[in-house]
């Protein structure tokens, strides 16, 4: 492999705690990693409420929760299409620990796989942490141009968080 120089090519050397070979970065600019207290998001099932027929209700996926709230992750929705969503999560500690707790939140972003390119989300959430594992209640509300349909019922789904 030939030798890496700063000056010819800004990126990050292999075996850099920033990056890898071929890792574009400007010069000066320190790449962030999901950290310590980062959240493994499993899919969710959901429950669509009045005029919710023909909707998929186990929607399969993955995702992660860094541990400054980016949320980042793809699931089959419901119209049975694969979603890439994105955003921030903010939460607040109602009752409990560190370790065993009760918080609501609200995750803002914008999630793909619908009628437009991107929709935006506004999602409030209850979340059930014991240890390492988190429990999420979240509720959507009814979208109006979400779906072919005129609009999309209310939603209730349940999601699991693990710690990495």
């Amino acid at each position: 492999m030939a030798e890496w120089k700063e000056s010819k090519h800004p990126r990050v050397p292999s075996g850099s705690e920033d990056g890898g070979q071929f890792t574009i970065v400007p010069k000066g600019v320190r790449l962030g990693t999901v950290g310590p207290g980062a959240r493994v998001v499993g899919g969710f099932s959901s429950k669509h409420m009045g005029g919710g027929d023909g909707y998929r209700e186990n929607n399969y996926g993955i995702g992660v929760i860094s541990s400054k709230g980016t949320v980042v992750g793809i699931y089959q929705n419901s119209m049975d299409k694969p979603s890439i969503y994105f955003g921030k999560e903010f939460k607040r500690k109602l009752v409990g620990s560190d370790s065993v707790n009760l918080s609501a939140g609200v995750v803002v972003g914008a999630v793909t796989g619908y009628v437009k390119p991107f929709t935006p989300m506004l999602l409030p959430e209850l979340i059930q942490k014991i240890g390492d594992t988190e429990v999420a209640l979240t509720y959507v509300p009814k979208v109006k141009g979400a779906s072919p349909r005129e609009s999309t019922p209310p939603v209730l789904a349940i999601q699991l968080r693990r710690k990495f």
